[in-house]
């Protein structure tokens, strides 16, 4: 079936589940920054608090689908097969636009046609209990400089492109099949990924453009609930999944820098690839690529540049608050056998060094360098 686009419209897409309060506060800071044409569509998943009564409480401007309780993923998937506007703004039920937001992504957008999606920083704020009101924090997470390293690159370390951060034309995200259903958590860093892999993006200027609300609410679907604590395990064990289904199996090629010199390509992109899995916290991956960075490029020794790649990589990964490989003495005997190779190891051994604890330090957890 081929459906009608309305071209240089948004809809702002909100798949939620009991979060009736804090959907209320996001639907108001959507309405009052909708353009003539604009739309937005809320879909119930299987709620049984009030929030269907809170969704349609804002009338016509505000469309409603109920669905059984599936996820977020199969959630929004079923939203997206009702848009007709140009462009879709997938938010989170408890976080809140900001003004002028939708208007200066779509603008992005409008003005070039080639890019698949655009990309915001966001910032953080608090929900305070009992009231559950939202406290700004100041705190704005920030999209890494891609000049250097490239788009790829960085997202493979880290999701710069978490909850609502994508803001995409909807071909796109229905030519990607939308959400993956098996991803309980990381959902939007598997969709971020497929992407930029295969879609040009751009960054949206001049600030954030959503509070990113940090609470203690349970999370994940009926079959799958798991408290606040636990999200960042959660976050871990999916964001491992994904590494070996989408990042692992890419040419070194994906993993180059565009400032490399052709000397030095093939060195970066094996040092990146190390990252890319130290950052998953994979220790046997990233030792793995450091062996193939020593001994397919036995004549080319770390420069500057790549001793600092080198030098945070067992810290990489500390996000996610269970420990990062500088913490493990396997990892640092494994350094230990990549600097007896020769001397391209030895120069690599000595700028992972950098971030070794001192032995006292092993115990209590503490790191001389990276957080």
């Amino acid at each position: 079936m081929t459906m009608h686009v309305e071209a240089g419209r948004t809809t702002v897409l909100v798949p939620t589940f009991q979060r009736a309060a804090g959907l209320r506060r996001c639907l108001e800071s959507v309405m009052v920054e909708l353009d003539d044409g604009d739309r937005v569509l809320v879909v119930n998943d299987g709620s049984t608090d009030d929030t269907s009564a809170v969704a349609r409480s804002f009338g016509s401007r505000v469309s409603v689908l109920e669905c059984p309780n599936g996820g977020k993923s199969a959630a929004t998937n079923i939203g997206l097969e009702h848009i007709t506007t140009e462009y879709c703004w997938v938010f989170d039920d408890d976080d809140v636009v900001l003004k002028g937001a939708i208007a200066r992504q779509a603008n992005v957008l409008n003005q070039r046609p080639e890019l698949g999606f655009c990309v915001s920083a966001w910032e953080f704020a608090d929900v305070v209990e009992p009231t559950g009101a939202l406290r700004r924090t100041g705190a704005v997470f920030q999209i890494p400089d891609l000049a250097p390293r490239g788009a790829l690159v960085p997202l493979f370390e880290s999701n710069y492109v978490g909850g609502a951060a994508m803001f995409a034309r909807t071909d796109m995200l229905r030519s990607l099949g939308g959400l993956d259903v098996r991803y309980a958590r990381s959902c939007d860093y598997h969709l971020a990924l497929r992407a930029a892999l295969t879609h040009p993006f751009a960054i949206v200027p001049n600030g954030p453009t959503f509070l990113y609300a940090q609470h203690n609410f349970q999370r994940g679907p009926l079959t799958e609930r798991f408290s606040a604590d636990f999200r960042r395990r959660k976050w871990l064990k999916f964001d491992q999944w994904l590494y070996f289904e989408i990042i692992a199996p890419l040419p070194d090629e994906a993993f180059e820098e565009p400032g490399a010199s052709e000397a030095r390509r093939t060195a970066i992109a094996l040092t990146n690839r190390a990252r890319a899995a130290a950052s998953k916290l994979l220790r046997h991956a990233a030792l793995d690529a450091l062996l193939q960075r020593v001994s397919r490029c036995p004549d080319v020794l770390p420069d500057a540049r790549e001793r600092t790649l080198l030098e945070t990589l067992p810290v990489l990964g500390h996000w996610y608050g269970t420990g990062v490989l500088a913490q493990e003495r396997a990892f640092w005997r494994d350094v230990q056998e990549i600097r007896r190779l020769n001397n391209v190891g030895a120069a690599v051994a000595d700028a992972l060094s950098v971030a070794r604890p001192s032995p006292l330090r092993y115990g209590l957890g503490v790191l001389v360098k990276g957080y």
